[in-house]
């Protein structure tokens, strides 16, 4: 439990793409909140699913902005 945690922590509270190298920075958060949601524990705790997915939400509307695909 403390590593989904430590994940979310990281995954959900920085929201900002990195204006270095966005592209890299928007594929790496994608990939942690897709394995986030397939987390047998975190399946249990609906508040934390709908963070996650509006995290994606949010995620792909940043990356959008930024012009990165």
């Amino acid at each position: 439990m403390r590593d989904i945690i430590t994940r979310l922590d990281l995954t959900l509270f920085e929201t900002t793409l990195n204006p270095a190298n966005p592209k890299a920075d928007y594929e790496a958060k994608r990939k942690a909140l897709y394995d986030l949601e397939a987390d047998p524990v975190l399946l249990k705790e609906q508040d934390l699913v709908k963070a996650v997915q509006q995290r994606k939400l949010d995620l792909e509307k940043e990356a959008k902005s930024k012009g990165v695909k």
